[in-house]
């Protein structure tokens, strides 16, 4: 009986210490996007993201991701005309949601080199620079996205990583409307914060 119950307490123990491998984060992101066009000009998008994952093996993780990207260059000279309406492309506003992956391919004790994949669905807005326009007036677009990423991470505490993060958007445009004078798929790179659940390898 005693036999017994010792196994079965280090099975229990073991079972515990899998479950325990299976960690839960929460990811805070900002980044630098470069904007171009076939108008000839050049913007910049701040974007944010949050997203939450969960540990499906020691080095492999997936989740799910919302970030949002504004307009943050000039605001003057902003007017352009982009499929026959007149958009103020200052009010230029990206939203993205999606499912994410990520592999530590290389990891230390504190740093970690991670190759990352995103797939999303995007969604942009842009206003009328017309004085008295109606929503008919604004310009909208909806895509696919694919972004292969990679993150450099820093272990600061056994809760808390920080690092830096760069990648490549693809677009796949839904429906006729298409963006080349306000085009999105570019590099960028930025910062991030990552919160675990429980202690840090």
């Amino acid at each position: 009986m005693i036999k017994f119950l010792a196994i079965l307490l280090l099975f229990f123990n073991s079972s515990m210490l899998s479950q325990k491998e299976k960690k839960i984060g929460f990811f805070i992101e900002s980044q630098f996007t470069k904007v171009n066009s076939i108008l000839n000009f050049n913007r910049v998008g701040l974007n944010v993201t949050i997203a939450g994952d969960y540990r499906l093996h020691p080095r492999l993780y997936a989740g799910a991701y919302v970030m949002q990207m504004i307009d943050i260059s000039v605001k003057h000279n902003a007017n352009y005309l982009i499929n026959n309406k007149l958009i103020d492309v200052s009010s230029s506003l990206f939203s993205n949601y999606g499912i994410y992956t990520g592999f530590e391919l290389f990891k230390e004790e504190r740093i970690a080199i991670i190759p990352e994949v995103r797939l999303g669905y995007g969604s942009f807005e842009a206003k009328s620079a017309l004085p008295n326009a109606n929503a008919t007036d604004d310009l909208s677009a909806k895509m696919i996205t694919f972004t292969p990423r990679a993150l450099a991470s820093y272990k600061i505490s056994n809760g808390l990583s920080t690092g830096i993060s760069i990648g490549y958007m693809f677009l796949s445009y839904i429906g006729d409307t298409k963006l080349p004078e306000y085009n999105m798929q570019n590099i960028s790179g930025g910062v991030f914060l990552k919160f675990h659940t429980q202690r840090c390898r």
